[in-house]
Parts: structure tokens; C-alpha cells; sequence
């Protein structure tokens, strides 16, 4: 008896489905930047993010003894460094790469040129936004951070695309940016847990 196989209804997947999902679907594994107004960077390809701490200790060393003494100065806050690559295959993804490039560059800069002083956090706009860092499940719950540095390369070697405004951009955009953990002193102070951050909670 012959077998005749089933047949299945064709699936049809539109193009602007396969768009949305690459630009607007957010997971809570992606990496993302997000600050306080909402808006965000999110880097739909995953970057390569290292995570760096350290802590300080003066040397004191007295003559002729078979060791020094280590005074313990604190433990600066951590820095992320991120190498992603922004990807547009079409005009859509180009115009919201070229938002994101812009937003990114415009973090580095405080709210209102003509205030002074201040520090990471405040609300006179002498300082730059704090930008959370999320991402990789629960491992980065929105950590409070600073960017210290954008770098945007722009190769001879891939092809370009131009977004809906005409500016032309790489089809495979390297980026890397350079973030530092920011707290405010009432953090520091009052808020800062060592058992909960043992735990990584």
C-alpha cells in the first residue's frame, strides 16, 4: 500500500514581519542601553562585552623585611567595554542605526550646556544622562553607567546603504564603546549590600 505523504498548507512569512521583529522585538537576553526618557540602543547582533574590576592597594615596603604591608584603598567602580557591529540590510535598518548612532553620541554630552558642577546622577543637567546596561538574562539588571567613549570606524572594505535621509552608511557598522559604572554617594553609602552582590542579586 503506497503511503501518500500529507500535504501542508503553504507558510507565507511577509518581509515586514521578518523587519519588525529584527528592529522593534526586544528579548531580555539582548545587550541594550536603555536611559531614563526611554529611549535605547539595542544591539540586535550579539557584541562581545568585557567586564573589568579592580581594586587598590598601596605597597608599603620597610627595609630589609622579607615583605610589604598592603593598605587597601577602595575598589573603583567597574568598566564595560562593548565591540558590536550594527547591521542594515535595508532602509529601515539603516535610518534606525543612524538613530542609534546619533543617541549614542548624544549621551556622552549634558543636558544643559550653562549648568555647573554637579555629579553622575543629578538632576541640573550639568552631567550626562546615566545609560542602564541590560542584557544576557539576569546577568546585567540594568546597571547604572556613564559612557566614557564612542568610537564609530567606518571601513573601505563593505558595502554601503543609505538610509531614508540619504546618509550612507556601512552595511556592517563596528562600533565600540567604553562604559563606567555610576553611582551616587547616597548609593554608596546607604544602598550598597555585599552579601546581595556576593550573590549577583
Amino acid at each position: 500500500m503506497a503511503i501518500v505523504p500529507q500535504q501542508l498548507p503553504p507558510i507565507t512569512v511577509r518581509p515586514s514581519d521578518i523587519l519588525n521583529q529584527s528592529i522593534e522585538g526586544t528579548t531580555q537576553d539582548e545587550v541594550r542601553l536603555v536611559e531614563a526618557g526611554g529611549e535605547k540602543v539595542i544591539f540586535k547582533v550579539t557584541p562581545e562585552l568585557e567586564e573589568s574590576g579592580q581594586t587598590i592597594y598601596v605597597e608599603i615596603s620597610e627595609g630589609r623585611m622579607p615583605a610589604s604591608l598592603l593598605i587597601y584603598m577602595g575598589s573603583p567602580s567597574r568598566t564595560f567595554n562593548i565591540s558590536a557591529k550594527l547591521v542594515s540590510r535595508n532602509v529601515t535598518e539603516a535610518t534606525q542605526n543612524f538613530k542609534y548612532k546619533s543617541l549614542l553620541q548624544a549621551w556622552r554630552m549634558p543636558l544643559n550646556s550653562s549648568a555647573s558642577g554637579g555629579i553622575s546622577g543629578d538632576d541640573s543637567g550639568a552631567t550626562p544622562r546615566i545609560i542602564r546596561l541590560w542584557g544576557y538574562g539576569n546577568i546585567f539588571q540594568g546597571i547604572p553607567t556613564v559612557i566614557k567613549s564612542v568610537n564609530f570606524s567606518h571601513p573601505s572594505d563593505v558595502d554601503y546603504i543609505s538610509d531614508d535621509s540619504g546618509n550612507k552608511l556601512p552595511i556592517i557598522w563596528p562600533i565600540n564603546i567604553s562604559l563606567q559604572e555610576a553611582h551616587t554617594m547616597e548609593d554608596i553609602r546607604n544602598r550598597f549590600n555585599y552579601e546581595q552582590y556576593k550573590t549577583g542579586t
